[in-house]
């Protein structure tokens, strides 16, 4: 028989007996073991790590070398948001979840990730949670990409340092995503703090392209139906996926330019 995986699960732990400790219990049973163990993983959560030596180091190098992550949200523990950071800058596949009553209260970094809504006291959720996350760590198996603030950030500046005007200027239009983003954070963040819906995230992103795509067209080193064809790929993308997308035209511009080689 195969050996198993592991699947590394950060989240508030608390003291035996508390509230915290029994919602973890239940979350790490019902949820998230009954998902990815069909697919050849052990779950792992800190306080099971019997190996003796340094629970912290330990901890971390789960962080690091283990292929899935699954990384419970709730309540804001600051210690799991530090392991979630140390997961992120790894670029490894993981799993966000969190109660369904906190989704709105999601830090800005992290608002537009995709994250997991449980209720461990509706069991129609739980079997939606289940299913999703199930479906997730299926996707990193079939070999999707993992896109984080890290590792968006990384490839901006990648794009930044190029010699190529094209990768500059995709380089500026996804800054300019990024701030007009901000900006719709900050001005709407005290009206009304809520996750946005599927369809919210996909009529922001058309407002976002469209209010930098004429200023890049005007730049000329985009032509516009590159740029055309790019929000229409991008229709059902999240804004972590608009470079990667950005990245393939932006070759075919070059091929298409006399006398230029793709790279």
């Amino acid at each position: 028989m195969a050996t198993k995986r592991t699947c590394f699960v950060i989240s508030p732990i608390g003291a035996d007996g508390s509230d915290t400790r029994k919602r973890a219990d239940k979350l790490f049973k019902f949820v998230i073991t009954s998902a990815i163990e069909p697919l050849g993983f052990e779950p792992l959560r800190s306080d099971q790590i019997s190996e003796s030596g340094n629970i912290t180091s330990q901890m971390i190098q789960h962080l690091l070398d283990d292929p899935l992550v699954i990384a419970d949200l709730t309540s804001s523990n600051p210690n799991v948001y530090y392991e979630l950071a140390i997961r992120h800058a790894t670029r490894k596949p993981f799993i966000q979840v969190v109660d369904r009553s906190e989704m709105d209260r999601l830090p800005f970094d992290i608002v537009n990730m995709r994250t997991v809504p449980y209720d461990l006291q509706d069991l129609e959720c739980v079997e939606e949670a289940r299913a999703e996350i199930g479906r997730q760590a299926q996707a990193y198996e079939d070999g999707a990409s993992v896109d984080t603030p890290v590792s968006m950030a990384s490839k901006v500046q990648d794009l930044n340092k190029s010699s190529d005007p094209v990768d500059s200027s995709i380089a500026n239009l996804v800054d300019g995503i990024a701030e007009i983003r901000s900006m719709l954070v900050r001005l709407t963040g005290d009206q009304e703090r809520r996750i946005p819906s599927e369809a919210d995230e996909l009529e922001i992103d058309h407002r976002q392209l469209l209010d930098v795509i004429d200023l890049t067209a005007k730049i000329g080193e985009l032509p516009p139906a590159v740029i055309a064809r790019w929000l229409r790929e991008v229709s059902s993308k999240t804004l972590a996926a608009h470079l990667v997308v950005a990245h393939d035209y932006a070759q075919a511009a070059r091929v298409a330019r006399p006398g230029s080689k793709a790279k």
